[in-house]
């Protein structure tokens, strides 16, 4: 963790720098909302050992997030799902019907990742402490913001979803750094 808010630190910084020569006012504003998300990125590596906190909060948490986000994308395309039921040849209210296939989803999405979770946990220190897993799982991230924004009307959706895309693999790459996964040599240690 102190790997992580180093890190948050220094592009924090940047972040300031950047506004004193110009930048928008938001990049600061965007340092301060990223930093759970750096620290988010800095635990999730740890996410493949099964007594770790990352993992029993992963396994907790994230089915009910999902069933959440796909709850709030769902209502918030409730007309969408009434349409293409009334498009189904079944004898019924479209509404029903969506309203049944809306609950059936976001209690499939959440009974779904809450068994699915424990069996793609990888082997300890594999595929979880590798960049590509840091970056694909920084889009995911970066989609989902985007998506459950855009659904909620939040103004500059594609912003917010960068930011904390951003700090999540900054917050990532400090984890590896600090696992001695990127062998940095420093002039101070004499490697």
């Amino acid at each position: 963790m102190r790997f992580a808010t180093a890190a948050h630190f220094v592009a924090s910084t940047c972040a300031v720098a950047a506004v004193f020569l110009g930048a928008p006012i938001v990049l600061v504003v965007g340092s301060v909302i990223g930093y759970p998300f750096t620290l988010a990125g800095a635990c999730i590596p740890d996410v493949d050992h099964h007594r770790s906190k990352p993992y029993r909060i992963v396994k907790v948490w994230l089915p009910r997030i999902g069933a959440v986000m796909s709850a709030v994308v769902l209502g918030n395309n409730r007309l969408l799902l009434i349409d293409t039921c009334a498009r189904v040849p079944v004898d019924g209210s479209p509404e029903f019907l969506a309203g049944s296939l809306y609950v059936v989803l976001v209690g499939g999405t959440f009974r779904g990742l809450e068994r699915a979770i424990p069996v793609v946990r990888p082997v300890h220190r594999t595929v979880t402490h590798a960049l590509p897993f840091g970056i694909v799982t920084s889009g995911f991230l970066v989609a989902t913001v985007m998506t459950v924004g855009s659904a909620l009307d939040i103004p500059h959706a594609l912003d917010v979803a960068l930011v904390v895309g951003g700090y999540f693999v900054i917050g990532f790459v400090s984890h590896l750094l600090a696992d001695g996964e990127f062998p940095l040599q420093s002039r101070w240690s004499g490697d």
